[in-house]
């Protein structure tokens, strides 16, 4: 539980669309499900910090499966950016995990990839931005999400 309470609270920043630093947390979620008992019953629930009231949100897994699976086990055809989710990617969105998603296209059609992850206080699949990520980003360590652009320095003149 105490990792997963880490994981909830950790906080980074990442560029902006418009090229200005956001601050919020790391990860949408605690990275995994955790067990609570209700009516002498242990259910698995992915949690997530609902950001404008910062209280504590749960989503038991049952439901987060039910998301992207109907009853008889068939997918929805979810998906985010156009690209859809493999049946390996929506078994680790179910189990907490982030999940890098390929061939994603904005609005103005050009192609990027993304680390996503099930926010249980806004119920569907959101981008997050894990601190590992960042770091491996300043080593230079090529994850497929392309290096942050050098800032240019002025020229002497």
């Amino acid at each position: 539980m105490a990792a997963v309470r880490k994981a909830l609270l950790e906080k980074t920043d990442w560029p902006g669309n418009d090229g200005r630093t956001r601050y919020g947390f790391a990860n949408a979620n605690g990275g995994r499900p955790i067990s609570i008992e209700i009516d002498g019953r242990k259910q698995q629930f992915l949690v997530s910090i609902h950001q404008p009231t910062n209280r504590i949100v749960g989503m038991p897994v049952e439901q987060v499966k039910l998301y992207f699976m109907d009853k008889e086990g068939s997918s929805r055809g979810k998906g985010m950016y156009g690209a859809s989710f493999s049946e390996e990617q929506i078994k680790a969105l179910c189990e907490g995990k982030a999940v890098r998603l390929e061939g994603c296209s904005n609005k103005e059609g050009q192609l990027f990839n993304c680390y996503v992850q099930f926010d249980a206080a806004q119920r569907q699949v959101v981008p997050c931005h894990p601190t590992w990520l960042k770091e491996a980003q300043k080593t230079g360590t090529d994850l497929g999400l392309g290096k942050p652009k050098a800032q240019e320095k002025p020229k002497a003149e």
